[in-house]
């Protein structure tokens, strides 16, 4: 067991640092680190009641967005200009095999899956593999949060109409 000591030096509030023990394998000869988010408060109770929420949290209401109409193309970036490309970049899609361990499940079920089929240890013969993997998962993320995104936006609107229409 290890103790740790906090001196707040007169000082009241709220107080939050990281500890991190470091330790070695010996019969392999690595080292690995534990890092944990320590908190204190220092204060009477009339201190803490104070800070004390004074209302429930309430998130803020998105404002409405209207659709994209005609995209019209701008001039290029004169860097980008500057850049001699040999060929155009290619299309990649999601393949097949993460878009069905994407498809359903929860979130921790789908991390949980991405993280099996992603190797252990990073090595040079599956670097490439692993990267690509992240990118294809990232992608698939953003997606999914744009098409959330404008539904909610599309239903919004779609009830306003509706509803304006009575």
């Amino acid at each position: 067991m290890i103790q740790v000591t906090f001196n707040p030096r007169g000082q009241r509030g709220r107080w939050q640092d990281r500890v991190t023990f470091t330790f070695e394998d010996v019969s392999v000869g690595e080292q690995f680190t534990i890092s944990r988010l320590i908190s204190g408060s220092v204060g009477t109770q009339a201190d803490m009641d104070l800070l004390q929420p004074s209302a429930p949290y309430v998130r803020r209401q998105r404002g409405s967005r209207d659709p994209e109409g005609e995209i019209v193309p701008g001039e290029r970036p004169p860097a980008l200009a500057a850049i001699p490309w040999k060929i155009p970049l290619g299309f990649y899609p999601l393949p097949k095999p993460l878009e069905t361990l994407l498809a359903f499940g929860t979130l921790e079920e789908k991390t949980q899956r991405i993280r099996n089929l992603l190797p252990q240890y990073l090595t040079s013969a599956n670097y490439g593999k692993h990267w690509s993997t992240l990118l294809h998962v990232e992608e698939a993320q953003l997606k999914y949060v744009q098409f959330v995104y404008h539904h909610k936006i599309h239903t919004h609107r779609f009830f306003q109409k509706r509803l304006g229409d009575i």
